[in-house]
């Protein structure tokens, strides 16, 4: 991994004891530094990121920083479809600071207040500190541009693991797994955790938040509409080697009681004992109610649930007859339809084999 520009390698910053946030003991050395989390949207990515989070060695950015993965960030900027100019235009406008876009026709308005709370980059990173990143970037970048990616990113969120003396990051945009090639090239260390869960719920979400104003506008079409993003998902993943993916299933965590298969997974590809700060969190605040199993039902006809899980079953077995790493854990979720998933325990593991996480 290469250094910093004052010349710290990332993984050796925010030993234990050396942060503001004072003395933490690290009981495992983790794989590695930065763990992605991402998924198809509203599937549960912040959740496992938050868990990921209260573990020693890992601290979760709060919000999603998305200029590393979104459209117009790092990948298209490397692969030359947008200039440094655009990308620094969008960095210090709508990274910087937006708010909440989606549902109500007001709230897709992201560029004006109209009452809500801001979000951004501006939360947790100085001016002061944001400016001498995005200059030390813009001026390596010609040269050097995966290395200035690198040293930007770094620059703006590693203080944050410093802070609380923590060794790794953990970042929960949604499409850091549909960037994970460009992401990897960035970051050859790197761990990549992918989230699914019934595409169904994740769907009903997805739906509720347009307003019937953006597509998906119905529950067929967010299927259809989930289909086509785990598709690229996959095939992102696929590109990567075959340790630094999981696969990982909301439904499974939030069953009750708790699957320690799909937790105890999870703490294994990272490389991180369990604590009991984690273990609470997921004792106490990880249930079907907060996570919404089976909310696509909600409001919906006998005659409407019936066209649904039609759609979703064709959509299954397309995914199936195409081999994706992710579909014998989705056709699990769907056989227990939320109650006691995975109680058989085979699912999970085989969405990991192919990834070689489940060993």
């Amino acid at each position: 991994m290469s250094a910093t520009a004052d010349g710290e390698v990332p993984g050796t910053r925010g030993v234990p004891g050396t942060g503001a946030g004072g003395p933490r003991e690290v009981l495992a050395q983790p794989r590695s530094d930065l763990v992605f989390v991402g998924g198809t949207g509203r599937s549960g990515t912040h959740l496992v990121a938050k868990l990921i989070g209260r573990h020693a060695e890992f601290e979760n950015v709060p919000i999603e920083v998305r200029f590393h993965a979104d459209r117009g960030g790092f990948p298209d900027l490397l692969a030359g479809r947008v200039t440094k100019e655009q990308f620094l235009r969008r960095l210090r406008g709508f990274w910087w600071k937006r708010y909440r876009s989606g549902g109500r026709p007001p709230d897709i308005l992201p560029w004006f207040a109209l009452g809500r709370e801001p979000r951004g980059l501006h939360k947790f990173v100085s001016e002061a500190g944001f400016e001498a990143a995005t200059a030390a970037f813009s001026e390596r970048f010609d040269t050097e541009p995966e290395a200035a990616c690198r040293e930007l990113f770094e620059a703006l969120l590693r203080p944050l693991a410093d802070r609380e003396g923590k060794p790794g990051l953990v970042e929960m945009s949604c499409a850091t797994t549909v960037a994970a090639p460009a992401l990897a090239r960035i970051f050859p260390d790197a761990l990549f955790v992918h989230v699914v869960r019934d595409g169904r719920d994740a769907s009903a979400s997805r739906v509720r938040q347009g307003r019937g104003l953006l597509y998906p506008r119905t529950r067929v079409q967010g299927v259809r509409w989930w289909e086509g993003r785990v598709r690229r998902i996959e095939a992102a993943l696929a590109e990567l080697p075959s340790d630094r993916v999981l696969t990982l299933s909301l439904d499974w965590l939030v069953q009750r009681p708790p699957n320690r298969r799909g937790y105890k997974l999870m703490r294994r590809f990272l490389g991180v004992d369990k604590q009991k700060t984690a273990d609470t969190l997921f004792k106490r605040k990880v249930s079907p109610e907060r996570a919404n199993v089976g909310r696509w039902e909600r409001g919906l006809s006998e005659d409407a649930r019936a066209k649904v899980r039609a759609e979703y079953e064709a959509a299954l077995e397309r995914l199936e007859a195409d081999g994706l790493a992710s579909a014998p854990l989705l056709r699990e979720i769907y056989r227990f339809e939320g109650d006691q998933v995975g109680a058989e325990q085979t699912g999970l593991a085989e969405a990991n084999v192919a990834h070689g996480a489940d060993r």
